[in-house]
């Protein structure tokens, strides 16, 4: 009787079957392996392990500002063309790597400044906003990229200048513009002479009402170093400088404001001390600011000439007291 011809491995299929099935096997093994493989790399993308692309750190503010100068227009019409496809493509592609999409991408400096801006300039409000606005300085929450929107808070607190006077308001005045003044770097070059400006008009205004004469004295210094900025009415009453050349001076366009924020710190000198170790430095000031008449108001000159005129009279009285004492010392001498 006829009977198959078996294998080696004792199979009753032929060899060509046996390695047939053998190769389907191997094919379907590999398969199978290189699956697994593929779910264990997403299995370990999904708990951050190997494979897993590393994640960037949280931040609690994300700024959507750019700097100035980054962005660029497209140079030609295929550049802008791509530029639009990019953009539109970029909306599908941020849904399917799962982030959040752009236009919900806040900063709430940005979006808070506004409000703030308007409450400052209530007197009832000024105390707490600008206790907030503040603390976002020194917590370094104002950057390059939000610190145009907190500008305007700035703007908006000293929109009228008497008010750094209040009492119950100097506080806060002081530490709010202090704190932008010690993270000028965090505002944009253009702002730098606006933020000397208010150091004059906010932080020296305010130490002025200092009773200490050695404070006091410092913050005259000061000011008689911004009037140097302006010139005077005529060459000859210009102070030399140490190394013989031209005095500088501000440009016309600026000298205006400049002139406004040095009177409000005359006055407040003129009018808050009238104890004898101030008046040699505040003579020294109505001076130097009445040499120099033709940059202040009509007003404000007004004022200046009425200082000029205590001052004159009170240097005549001066000389008077000195020579009476000094012939009263002659006499005793030859007495």
């Amino acid at each position: 009787m006829w009977a198959p011809r078996t294998t080696n491995a004792g199979s009753w299929a032929p060899r060509a079957l046996q390695q047939a099935a053998a190769s389907s096997a191997a094919s379907s093994a590999s398969t199978t392996q290189g699956i697994g493989i593929a779910d264990l790399l997403e299995k370990r993308k999904d708990v951050g392990g190997i494979g897993a692309a590393r994640k960037k750190p949280k931040s609690e503010f994300v700024y959507p500002i750019p700097p100035p100068d980054v962005a660029a227009a497209p140079a030609s019409a295929s550049a802008a063309a791509a530029t639009g496809a990019a953009e539109a493509s970029a909306p599908d592609a941020a849904q399917e790597a799962g982030a959040a999409p752009a236009s919900k991408t806040k900063d709430e400096i940005v979006e808070a400044a506004p409000r703030l801006a308007e409450h400052i300039k209530s007197a009832a409000k000024f105390v707490k906003v600008a206790t907030m606005a503040c603390t976002l300085l020194e917590e370094g929450r104002v950057t390059m990229y939000n610190s145009e929107a907190f500008f305007a808070i700035l703007e908006a607190g000293v929109a009228d200048p008497k008010r750094i006077r209040n009492k119950e308001m100097r506080s806060a005045y002081r530490r709010l513009y202090g704190a932008a003044l010690q993270r000028k770097d965090a505002f944009h070059t253009k702002r730098q002479a606006q933020l000397r400006l208010w150091h004059m008009q906010v932080i020296n205004q305010i130490d002025l009402f200092s009773k200490h004469a050695d404070q006091f004295a410092r913050i005259t210094k000061e000011i008689r170093h911004g009037l140097l900025l302006l010139p005077c009415i005529t060459p000859s009453l210009e102070p030399p400088t140490r190394t013989g050349a031209p005095r500088e001076h501000l440009p016309p366009g600026a000298r205006r404001v400049w002139a406004d924020s040095l009177f409000d710190c005359l006055e407040v000198g003129m009018v808050q001390h009238k104890q004898p170790w101030a008046a040699t430095e505040l003579n020294m000031l109505v001076k130097t600011a009445y040499d120099r008449r033709q940059n202040f108001t009509d007003k404000q000159t007004s004022s200046l000439a009425e200082w000029e005129r205590m001052r004159m009279e009170s240097s005549r009285a001066e000389r008077k007291e000195s020579e009476r004492t000094d012939s009263t010392k002659r006499e005793g001498l030859l007495g």
